[in-house]
């Protein structure tokens, strides 16, 4: 019996399919050229209702447009380099966005949370060094969702942010 013949048998006898009898299929649906007036995107998301896509660039801004890609899109200007960007979950119009920038200097924000309609700053913290990452969580049984980021020094900081009183 040959090798791959026994391998089939013993993938179907566990109960598991062999990768190529297990495909998807992805169709893109919409494309926009130059989102970030020639700079690179870094980082890019969808609002969890679906209604928006949102993305970070090299330029230091973040845009919003809505998913049908029309023209109009909200800018909101950060002056470092935008590294990583998530939405809120629960449709909750928010999203939190690491940058680069150092402690003390002036713009050395870099752990954001933005209104993604508007693209107005709620607010901010020096964390210290570049932030690379974030992470969001959905909403505990209190109200509260977590923020992470983590970046140069290799620390992680983690905020609780709570959606009742809407305060980091």
């Amino acid at each position: 019996m040959h090798l791959g013949s026994i391998l089939a048998l013993f993938l179907t006898f566990f109960g598991m399919h062999a990768a190529q009898s297990s495909t998807i299929t992805l169709q893109q649906v919409a494309s926009r050229s130059n989102a970030h007036d020639g700079s690179s995107v870094r980082a890019v998301d969808i609002t969890s209702d679906g209604a928006l896509i949102v993305s970070g660039g090299e330029d230091g801004t973040v845009r919003s447009w809505p998913m049908q890609l029309a023209t109009e899109e909200h800018t909101a200007m950060l002056i470092h380099d935008i590294y990583d960007l998530e939405t809120f979950p629960d449709d909750a119009g928010l999203m939190l966005v690491g940058q680069g920038g150092w402690s003390g200097g002036p713009g050395s924000d870099t752990f954001h949370v933005l209104n993604t309609a508007d693209m107005t700053v709620l607010g901010s913290d020096t964390p210290g060094g570049y932030m690379y990452c974030v992470a969001v969580s959905k909403t505990d049984l209190n109200g509260n969702v977590y923020l992470a980021g983590s970046g140069f020094y290799g620390d992680i900081r983690i905020y609780k942010y709570d959606t009742n009183a809407k305060t980091m």
